[in-house]
């Protein structure tokens, strides 16, 4: 069920989303975004800059080892990749 009509909206403003979306749900979201997004309307997404690295004293399945994976996915699909990505 679409709780949206198709093409409603001439801007959409999201933020901080980055850590209540899990990494696999982002195409999705985004998918949504524009499926209600009027033709010629804006979409404007603001996240932090999470600049991050791990030298492995980082344990195995922590928190912060999941959320760098989803925001280089993310930086990739918005802005062609990420400053951290290429240090």
């Amino acid at each position: 069920m679409k709780l949206v009509d198709e093409g409603k909206f001439d801007f959409i403003h999201s933020r901080m989303l980055n850590g209540g979306i899990k990494a696999e749900q982002w195409d999705g979201y985004v998918e949504d975004i524009f499926r209600i997004l009027k033709p010629g309307g804006w979409v404007q997404m603001a996240e932090t800059n999470m600049i991050t690295w791990d030298d492995d004293s980082v344990p195995e399945g922590s928190a912060y080892l999941k959320v760098h994976p989803m925001w280089s996915w993310l930086c990739g699909f918005l802005f062609g990749g990420c400053v951290a990505d290429a240090v």
